[in-house]
């Protein structure tokens, strides 16, 4: 029986121009055409007869569990088909869109936008969490030349002497006099004791603090605190993703606009009510 099945496929197989426009292998309401297997060949397939036979193969066999199932299945666990064609279609639209998105919106923004979206919008920008401009050290109480980094430290008088020593000796160190940055990321590498005392830390500029086995500098440039605005450089790449998203989302719905109307013009669309 199987001989005289791979008799068929091959009878099929010599007559490919005929199924070019036929159905090669029809089973229940399925049809598989010639041009379906071709289109899956790989380029460097050697041995492409037994490819297309096994590909028939496969096919029939699959369907057959498929028509088995639909017939069997509940109406409920049959949902499934509509389901991944439903996330198919949003996935379709997705690339779709993003496709779009990435020809038509510049995420470029210019420095006179981020301010002008910073001005117009200062109540967003109000802060929830103390941000300072600190130099902060945590390192061994066996670190090696401690007084120099104490006195250079705290009067900031030799940089490069500063960062070649955190380098080498520091467990953990930020040196941040020109740049904000939010006090929770300094006081994570602070013992717990300490961080209970975040008012005092903030009040005091130049503060040293250990614990068995460290000492801990900070030195606080500047500070501000909760409910005071936020300076633009902290807060001018979100502005910038916010511009580039708003953007994008009055793109898409132009976009939906455009096609709806579209469609209405061309008599595409038609609403019965």
């Amino acid at each position: 029986m199987r001989y005289l099945y791979f008799l068929f496929i091959f009878a099929l197989l010599s007559c490919k121009n005929r199924f070019q426009s036929e159905p090669i292998v029809e089973l229940y309401d399925q049809k598989l055409y010639y041009d379906e297997i071709i289109n899956e060949l790989p380029e460097n397939e050697v041995d492409t007869n037994y490819f297309i036979e096994n590909y028939i193969s496969l096919w029939i066999r699959e369907n057959l569990l498929l028509n088995n199932a639909k017939i069997n299945l509940p109406s409920k666990q049959k949902q499934i088909d509509k389901k991944t064609q439903d996330y198919y279609n949003r996935l379709l639209i997705y690339k779709y869109q993003k496709e779009l998105i990435s020809q038509k919106i510049d995420t470029n923004v210019s420095a006179n936008t981020i301010l002008e979206y910073y001005i117009t919008n200062k109540e967003n920008f109000v802060l929830k969490n103390e941000i300072v401009k600190i130099n902060f050290v945590s390192l061994k109480k066996s670190a090696p030349n401690l007084e120099k980094l104490r006195t250079v430290f705290f009067d900031n008088s030799d940089v490069e002497f500063i960062n070649e020593y955190c380098n080498q000796f520091a467990d953990k160190f930020y040196l941040f006099d020109t740049t904000w940055v939010y006090f929770n990321e300094i006081l994570q590498y602070l013992p717990n004791d300490i961080v209970k005392e975040r008012k005092y830390l903030t009040n005091i500029k130049n503060n040293i603090f250990e614990d068995k086995e460290n000492f801990y500098f900070l030195k606080i440039f500047e500070k501000k605190g909760i409910g005071e605005l936020s300076p633009i450089t902290l807060v001018k790449e979100n502005i910038r993703s916010t511009i580039v998203n708003e953007n994008k989302l009055r793109y898409l719905n132009e976009l939906d606009n455009q096609l709806y109307m579209q469609a209405i013009t061309d008599n595409k669309l038609k609403i019965n009510r």
